[in-house]
C-alpha cells in the first residue's frame, strides 16, 4: 500500500493517494498494536521448524504426492477432452428461428445466433462429471495423504524421548500408516473436501447467474462460512488421525473437544503465520524478480540494445514467478508443521506433560496471552508443569 501511495503520488492522483496513504498508516498502527503476538509468533515458527530440519525427507515426500497427482490429472484431462470429440453436428437449442432473407439464426429474444452446434453422445456430460469429481478427489487425496504424512511424522519426532538426534524412517512409517490402516480415512477426508468444492462450485455458479437477487448473494456468503469451518476442522481432523490412528470423524469430535479445553479465544494468535510466511514469500520473490531484471537488463543492453528493457522485464517476471511458486510451496509445508506441533502441544497440556520444553516455552505463552489464569512452572523434581502464576 505504501508502493502505491508512492505510485498514484507520482501520477498526480490525490484523492487515491491520501486514501492509501491513510490505509498505509493505519495498517502500520494496526501491527504496532500486535508487535508482541508478531514476535511470539517468530518464535513459535523458528522452533517448529526445527522438526522440518530434524526431517527433510517431509518435502521429498510432499513432491512426490504433488507429481503424483500430476500424473493422474494429465491423462485424465486428455480422457475428457477425447470424450468431448464423440459426438455430432447438430441445430443448435438456441436458434428457434431463421431470417430468410439474411439466412442468420435467432434466439427467443432475436438475437443472432449460430445455427449449428456440437452435440456430444449421451454419456458424455455423465462421464465427464464422475471425471471431474474423481480428480479432485484425486488431489483432495493427495493433499490429505500430505497432511497426514507431515502430522505423522512430527507426532514422531515431538513425542521422541530426550536425546534422540535420528530420526530416520519417521516419513516412510508415517506413509505407510496414510496408505495402509489409515487409507479410509484419507479417503473419507478428501471426499468432504471434493463436496465442499462441488458445493463451493455450485454455490458461486448460481451467484453468477442471479447477481440480483440479494437473498442469494447473502446465502452463497453464509455458506462460504460454513465451508471454511468445514475446511478448518477437517484439516485438524486429518492431523489427529495421523497421531493417533483414529478414524476421520471420531478424530474430527476428539480434535475439537481437545482444542476447545485447552485454548479457546487463543486461536486468534494462529492466524499470523500464515500472514508472515506469505508476505515473506512475495516480499522475496518480489526481490528476486527486480534482481533478475537488473542483472539481466546489464547483460542484453550490451547484446540486444533495441529490446532490452522488454526481454529483462520478461525474465524479471518469470523469475518473481518461479520464486513465489517455490516459496510458497514450502511455506505451505511449514504452516502444516506448526499445525502439528500446535496440536502435539495441545495433548501435552492436555494430559499436563512437556516433552519439548523449548517448544513449550514458546506456545504457552503464546496461549497464555489470551488465557493468563495458568503457568508453565518447574515443580521440586525438575519436570514442567501447569499451574498458577506466583
Amino acid at each position: 500500500m505504501f508502493a502505491l501511495t508512492i505510485s498514484f503520488a507520482a501520477a498526480g492522483a490525490t484523492v487515491p493517494a491520501i486514501i492509501f496513504a491513510l490505509l498505509t498508516a493505519l495498517t502500520a498502527f494496526v501491527f504496532y498494536l500486535w508487535r508482541d503476538e508478531l514476535n511470539l509468533v517468530a518464535s513459535l515458527l523458528a522452533v517448529s521448524t526445527k522438526g522440518l530440519r530434524d526431517n527433510p525427507h517431509i518435502v521429498t515426500a510432499v513432491v512426490g504426492l504433488q507429481l503424483a497427482a500430476f500424473a493422474w490429472l494429465v491423462p485424465l484431462v486428455g480422457f475428457m477432452m477425447f470424450a468431448n470429440m464423440n459426438g455430432a453436428v447438430a441445430v443448435s437449442r438456441d436458434a428457434v428461428a431463421r431470417d430468410a432473407s439474411s439466412g442468420v439464426c435467432v434466439d427467443g429474444v432475436g438475437a443472432a445466433v449460430d445455427c449449428c452446434a456440437w452435440e456430444t453422445e449421451a454419456w458424455v456430460p455423465p462421464y465427464l462429471f464422475l471425471a471431474a469429481v474423481s480428480g479432485i478427489w484425486f488431489v483432495s487425496a493427495a493433499l490429505e495423504t500430505r497432511l497426514f504424512v507431515i502430522g505423522g511424522t512430527i507426532c514422531q519426532w515431538y513425542f521422541a524421548p530426550v536425546g534422540t538426534s535420528d530420526f530416520s524412517g519417521g516419513v516412510r512409517r508415517a506413509l505407510g500408516h496414510a496408505l495402509g490402516p489409515s487409507f479410509g480415512s484419507v479417503c473419507f477426508g478428501s471426499f468432504v473436501l471434493t463436496m465442499v468444492e462441488l458445493a463451493r462450485s455450485a454455490a458461486e455458479r448460481l451467484r453468477r447467474e442471479d447477481r440480483d437477487n440479494i437473498l442469494v448473494c447473502i446465502i452463497v456468503t453464509c455458506l462460504e462460512c460454513v465451508y471454511a469451518i468445514i475446511e478448518y476442522i477437517s484439516k485438524f481432523a486429518m492431523l489427529q488421525a495421523s497421531i493417533t490412528g483414529e478414524a476421520f470423524c471420531e478424530a474430527a469430535a476428539s480434535v475439537t473437544d481437545l482444542l476447545s479445553r485447552n485454548f479457546l479465544t487463543a486461536y486468534g494468535t494462529y492466524a499470523f503465520p500464515g500472514m508472515i510466511l506469505q508476505g515473506a514469500s512475495l516480499v522475496i520473490a518480489v526481490g528476486f524478480g527486480c534482481a533478475t531484471w537488473l542483472l539481466s537488463y546489464g547483460v542484453f543492453a550490451a547484446t540486444l540494445a533495441a529490446n532490452a528493457g522488454l526481454y529483462a522485464g520478461l525474465v524479471g517476471i518469470l523469475s518473481a514467478i518461479i520464486s513465489l511458486v517455490v516459496m510458497s510451496f514450502f511455506a505451505m509445508i511449514a504452516l502444516n508443521v506448526v499445525d502439528a506441533v500446535f496440536l502435539c502441544y495441545a495433548m501435552d497440556k492436555d494430559r499436563n506433560s512437556v516433552h519439548r520444553g523449548e517448544l513449550h516455552a514458546v506456545l504457552h505463552e503464546v496461549n497464555e496471552k489470551n488465557q493468563p489464569q495458568g503457568g508453565l512452572v518447574r515443580n521440586p523434581g525438575g519436570q514442567y508443569a501447569y499451574g498458577s502464576y506466583a
